[in-house]
């Protein structure tokens, strides 16, 4: 095996691990806004899963705002185009 396959095989296994951790600390914090949230730590809801994973990477409330607004866009703007090839 060569360098180059050497420092392939570290990185994938760090961004493995990475992930692995993330995901960890995600479910994590998901039970701990569960439990804040007066819920047993086994009953998560999306809406904690959601926001644990915006504290967890850093997303900010304003990107999902936006990507929200981006998905209403598109959609109104598939509707538009449905309805004027109809006439």
């Amino acid at each position: 095996m060569d360098n180059t396959a050497k420092k392939e095989g570290r990185f994938s296994k760090s961004v493995t691990r990475r992930k692995s951790m993330t995901r960890e600390a995600v479910n994590t914090r998901a039970r701990e806004l569960a439990l804040l949230a007066g819920h047993n730590s086994f009953y998560v809801t999306q809406a904690d899963y959601e926001q644990a994973k915006r504290e967890v990477t850093g997303e900010s409330d304003r990107d999902l705002q936006n990507a929200m607004l981006d998905a209403k866009q598109s959609i109104e703007k598939r509707s538009r185009r449905r309805i004027l090839s109809r006439h």
